[in-house]
């Protein structure tokens, strides 16, 4: 080698293409003449084409190359020099737009080798020379466009397609094979090359005899088989179709779009992949194949220089190595590295991400990305407003039949089930598919039909995809719909889902059946493979659980006459009060009360401890269910057969109190005073349910003993009938049973509120006795409410974050140590309202406020309200478990903060419309939406516009659920503030929760050592069903987790109280930081003892004790006597009483009126929040 051809090969070396380029010119003057060795001058022709092709000089390229491959003819042209010049020559003469001239020669590339077997390379570059084509047309995206599809959901749209690739085909790849994809159709540069061949490019089209739907799946996604088998004969199938005009300056004002209009009209087609379809259902299963997803998935039709990126992370996540740059350009992972070596690998990586992001938006638009049938009704449902709109386990009009039970338990390991599903209706069955991800490899679709029973008409299919089927012909389809007929004949669909398994567990999956619109019928399957030895303790945990034999009454056995009465009280418009009952009607019919005769309980919710991902969902229904039959245990307690006293009227008057309460009855109804046969109290569990839960009963005529007499002849005379007919009789004939009012409650007996219907059906009469048989109902709204905001939780990461990786939160001595923070903040309550103010583009797992009482949780949460409306585009929503607590934020914090002029912390308090406006506070009633109604002032149902007119918005965890239904986009509230989240059920705090996406805020405060949420069944309560959320993640995150801060600085108490809580509840980590003075008298915890008698009156449900009442009311006129003068002035609010009676807290009331101390403060343990009293007596 001369010193000449050494240099340029080293310029070649250093990328100096031009210097490069014209040594390579002075070597190859001479040579082509003077008879230098063949390998000598394909060398030097390689050569001098890399640079040109490289400086744009496309034509020598064109030229050099179609000497090397005379040079070479009689060589292997599978030889390195050979694929190189034959790459180049496609590439040049794919950038000179010599269309026809590439695909010669990619044909004569690859049938120079012998076919594809033989020529792997030249197999892959016609493919991807295939793509570039494709994406050529249409490259550019209009910024409107862009904007349609959230960088975020794209984002994750990456993720997942990762994800799915990598199942699809294999981890194992080789990631050398992936790095050292280099071929001419790579080189392309968007902005230069491949813009200009979209105006000129070729709509290719592959025009393939397709197969029914069902059995596209396995040769679409056999990309061996498309590649190797099919392709040389696509390859001579391909037609050039149309070409678009060339502009002058490079730039044409309009694109075609790969769609071609064939003779049979316009057909489905995937532009990507050049392929056109009968009907959309085979574009659809198409669009799901690997081949058509790793199109989607490419970066390839770039010069990439570097490494590529690692999938599985997004652009953000990119970084550089820092043993890359600390060894001097060296990483001891070498390719195998995840991070950047380089500033210009990582900005390429970021580049190549934001090309996939381009290229999976433009296929969003295009609606060829492949999502599945079942990924869309997912999607839909979880987005929807109201679910059971969506999907629904009852459609009118279909009848449903199934061979099997949805539920059952087997004891072999080794299990097969099926089920036939048989749906009757006039409409067509338009897709069948299993919803669930989690054990999708164990049942499967394996038989579908649909017919006209009448014609003897049937079709039959057999799904190649056993997760789920769409009906082949939906043109045809669409021509026929019986549905604006009359006279549509009844079809008959037949779908059979099998079930196998050989491992023991609990498997679940939920089946759809869509008839061509929204809501779908959906069923749920279930089975339970158990040891032999554990099924007869499943059944004996069974029977404890449902305890009670008898009957109660609902939908399915007895006929309600629901309370109605012309008589109402001062609530809402009729529209609202109409939206609010179809609300409750809906939900009461998406979530039927259990029954013990059709409650299931499954292994997994036995068994297992822990709640999981994958198993939230249904053990939360379980256990609720659970709970639920345990309450109505409780309540059938007080169920009985009474003689009801009727009257137009009743007077209560409470003994040794001066006042009385008299009502009234109207229009036909009339009072029923009902004699218990126990006493309701609050100390006891049942008697707590009947008091705060129970507020309807159900009463009908008792039987007497004539009628039963009368009623065993009947059927001994009858016993000649058929066991059948007997059936059918007793089917049709449903109790009928009304509902009557709990007007007031006493010791052993209530008053019942009778409606003219329930009067006049039963033939009752004022001053007379009737006997009935009553049941106590609970109000079922709350339950539906929480069984609904566990199925509107579409992303269970939101409440089970990943803790493997500790979370980051930006730290700044300017964000500590801020001069807009409020100074009288400590140390922790700052590190808090830095954690919740870290902008949400710093990804955080829940923000966890522990502090017991008196350390200034709710104070820190206003205070980063303050902060977070100082930040642009934030919405709050703060949510409390009680309405007191909820009006503190706007009584204390928000209101003077908006009467200082900060009108943006304006925010809007929601009430429930029937509270009535009066029992409200003055100030809080402000911020409140009030109509006048018939003269009433009554709170207004927001809409949806009044709720985007406000940037903080304040609500109850159950007035929260209501928000989810105004259509609200999920992340609509960059922030939602949890307080009291400690006081509530899990299924409870998760209600707000549904209006959260994965960068949406979450911050919980509560004290998990106060007051919890009351469980009534012990198999729920041992698998924690009364675990708030906020314990739940206190135990799930690590000891230092940065997303869980601990308040331990009280600022309420004497140093005494704190020291007796501290030791007693909080592992002596509670510090008093209060400078209270004592008192020279009263110690700070200080017990009095009296003497007396708890007595509960006839007419009330509570106790009171007139000694303790005395004993109270005495101390509090010493201590004002003698009041510290270091406490400050003394006034009513100084001075606090708690009791745990309501009628001790009326009696204490009555006592201080009389003394001239009606001021003072005096309220049940239930309902004091967040008092600051100096002087709390109890």
């Amino acid at each position: 080698m001369n010193d000449t051809e050494a240099r340029a090969h080293e310029l070649l070396r250093r990328r100096e293409w031009g210097r490069a380029a014209e040594l390579f010119d002075q070597l190859l003057g001479p040579v082509l003449n003077n008879g230098t060795p063949k390998e000598r001058v394909v060398g030097f022709l390689l050569g001098r084409s890399e640079c040109c092709l490289e400086l744009g000089r496309h034509e020598v390229v064109v030229s050099d190359c179609r000497r090397v491959i005379k040079l070479l003819a009689d060589v292997d042209c599978g030889s390195n020099s050979g694929a190189r010049a034959r790459r180049r020559l496609v590439h040049s003469l794919f950038s000179l737009h010599r269309f026809a001239e590439a695909e010669a020669a990619a044909r004569e590339w690859l049938a120079s080798g012998g076919g594809a077997t033989n020529q792997p390379e030249a197999l892959k570059m016609l493919e991807r020379l295939r793509i570039v084509l494709q994406m050529a047309n249409g490259q550019k995206t209009s910024s409107n466009h862009r904007n349609m599809t959230p960088q975020q959901r794209l984002d994750e749209e990456l993720l997942a397609l990762d994800s799915r690739l990598e199942s699809w085909t294999g981890i194992g790849l080789p990631e050398r094979s992936r790095r050292q994809r280099k071929h001419p159709v790579e080189l392309i540069d968007e902005s230069n090359d491949c813009e200009s061949a979209g105006e000129n490019t070729v709509n290719n089209v592959i025009h393939v005899r397709r197969k029914h739907p069902v059995e596209l799946v396995s040769v679409v996604d056999s990309e061996d088989i498309i590649r190797q088998n099919n392709f040389q004969q696509q390859i001579g199938d391909v037609t050039v179709i149309s070409a678009s005009e060339v502009c002058e300056n490079g730039d044409c004002g309009g694109k075609r779009s790969l769609v071609s209009d064939l003779e049979s009209g316009n057909e489905p087609m995937c532009s990507y992949c050049c392929l056109t379809f009968s009907d959309r259902s085979e574009l659809r299963v198409h669009c799901q194949s690997v081949s058509h997803q790793t199109i989607i998935m490419s970066d390839e039709g770039r010069d990439w220089k570097w490494r590529p990126p690692p999938r599985g992370l997004t652009s953000n996540a990119y970084s550089l190595c820092e043993s890359w740059a600390d060894g001097g350009g060296s990483c001891r992972y070498g390719a195998q590295c995840v991070e950047a070596h380089g500033t210009e690998e990582l900005a390429e990586w970021r580049e190549r991400f934001e090309y996939r992001r381009m290229k999976l938006q433009r296929a969003c638009e295009k609606e060829l990305y492949g999502k599945s049938y079942t990924e869309q009704l997912l999607e839909r449902w979880v987005q929807a407003p109201s679910p059971e709109k969506v999907m629904r386990e009852k459609l009118d009009g279909v009848d449903e039949f199934c061979s099997g039970d949805l539920v059952t338990t087997v004891s072999s390991k080794v299990s097969h089930r099926e089920w036939l599903f048989t749906l009757q209706t006039c409409r067509l069955l338009r897709a069948v598919a299993l919803l669930q991800d989690t054990h999708r490899n164990h049942f499967f679709l394996r038989y579908v039909s649909s017919g006209d029973p009448s014609q003897k008409i049937v079709s039959e299919w057999k799904p190649s995809n056993d997760q789920e089927w769409s009906v082949p012909n939906v043109r045809a389809l669409e021509q026929r719909n019986p549905m604006e007929s009359e006279s549509a004949p009844v079809l008959e669909h037949k779908v059979k889902v099998s079930f196998a398994t050989d491992i023991y567990g609990t498997f679940r999956q939920s089946v759809v059946f869509d008839f061509g619109g929204e809501p779908v019928l959906v069923r749920h399957l279930c089975v339970d493979v158990v040891p032999v030895t554990d099924v007869d303790r499943m059944r004996e945990i069974r029977k404890e659980l449902v305890l009670s034999t008898a009957e109660r009454w609902d939908i399915t056995n007895a006929e309600i006459v629901a309370f109605s009465s012309p008589v109402t009280p001062m609530v809402p418009t009729p529209a609202a009060i109409a939206k609010d009952s179809e609300h409750e009607r809906d939900l009461l019919n998406a979530y039927p009360s259990p029954r013990g005769d059709t409650f299931t309980l499954t292994q997994s919710t036995v068994t297992e401890k822990k709640l999981t991902r994958n198993n939230y969902r249904a053990r939360i229904h379980e256990l609720l269910s659970v709970e639920e039959m345990a309450r109505y245990e409780q309540v059938a307690r007080y169920n009985l057969t009474a003689k009801l006293r009727l009257a137009n009227c009743y007077l209560l008057a409470p003994s040794g109190v001066a006042t009385s309460t008299a009502k009234y009855a109207h229009s036909g109804e009339l009072f029923a005073l009902m004699n218990l046969g126990k006493d309701v109290s609050e100390d006891t569990s049942a008697g707590r349910l009947i008091l705060n839960n129970c507020t309807t009963v159900l009463i009908t005529a008792a039987c007497t003993p004539s009628k039963q007499e009368s009623g065993v002849a009947k059927t001994q005379q009858r016993s000649s009938q058929s066991s059948v007919e007997i059936d059918d009789d007793l089917s049709k004939q449903k109790r009928v049973v009304y509902e009557a009012l709990i007007e007031d409650k006493g010791k052993n007996m209530i008053y019942l509120r009778l409606s003219a219907t329930t009067v006049h059906s039963l033939k009752m009469k004022p001053d007379t006795d009737f006997i009935a048989e009553v049941q106590f109902q609970l109000n079922r709204i709350p339950y539906c409410e929480w069984h609904y905001a566990i199925d509107k939780i579409a992303d269970f990461r939101v409440i089970f974050p990943d803790t493997y990786l500790e979370p980051s939160i930006p730290w700044t001595p300017q964000r500590q140590w801020s001069d807009i923070l409020d100074s009288r903040l400590n140390l922790k309550q700052k590190e808090a309202v830095v954690a919740i103010t870290t902008p949400v583009n710093c990804p955080l797992p829940p923000i966890l406020i522990i502090g017991p009482f008196g350390t200034g949780k709710t104070y820190t949460l206003a205070q980063a309200i303050k902060q977070l409306l100082l930040q642009p585009d934030t919405r709050v929503l703060v949510c409390t478990h009680s309405n007191s607590a909820a009006d503190l934020y706007i009584k204390d914090y928000l209101h003077p903060y908006v009467e200082a002029g900060h009108e943006e912390a304006r925010p809007l308090r929601i009430y429930y419309h029937k509270r009535w406006v009066a029992t409200v506070n003055q100030v809080v009633q402000k911020y409140c939406l009030i109509e006048m109604n018939g003269g009433v002032r009554t709170f207004r149902v927001p809409t949806l516009e009044d709720v985007l007119k406000h940037r903080v918005i304040v609500v109850t965890l159950s007035i929260s659920m209501y928000l989810s239904t105004l259509g609200l986009q999920k992340g609509h509230f960059s922030h939602i503030l949890l307080d009291e989240a400690a006081q509530a059920m899990e299924c409870e705090a998760i209600m707000p929760l549904a209006l959260a996406n994965e960068d949406t805020r979450i911050v919980l405060a509560g004290d998990h050592m106060q007051l919890s949420p009351e469980l009534f069944s012990q198999f729920a309560k041992e698998r924690n069903l009364h675990v708030s959320l906020l314990e739940r993640l206190y135990d799930h995150y690590p000891t230092t987790f940065p997303c869980k801060i601990l308040l331990c600085e009280n600022y309420r108490a004497h140093e005494a109280i704190i020291q007796f809580t501290s030791e007693l509840f909080y592992d002596q980590k509670l510090i008093s930081s209060s400078k209270q003075p004592q008192h020279e008298k009263f110690y700070p915890l200080t017990f009095f003892t009296t003497r007396g008698e708890d007595v509960q009156d006839l007419n009330s449900t509570a106790f009171y004790n007139n000694s303790e009442v005395y004993e109270v009311v005495e101390r509090v006129c010493e201590l004002r006597k003698k009041w510290p003068a270091a406490w400050g002035k003394m006034d009513d609010q100084s001075i606090g009483i708690m009791t745990p009676y309501a009628d001790q807290v009326f009696r204490i009331r009555s006592e201080l009126r009389k003394r001239r101390m009606g001021g003072i403060s005096v309220e049940r343990v239930l309902n004091e929040n967040s008092s600051e009293q100096f002087f709390l007596v109890q």
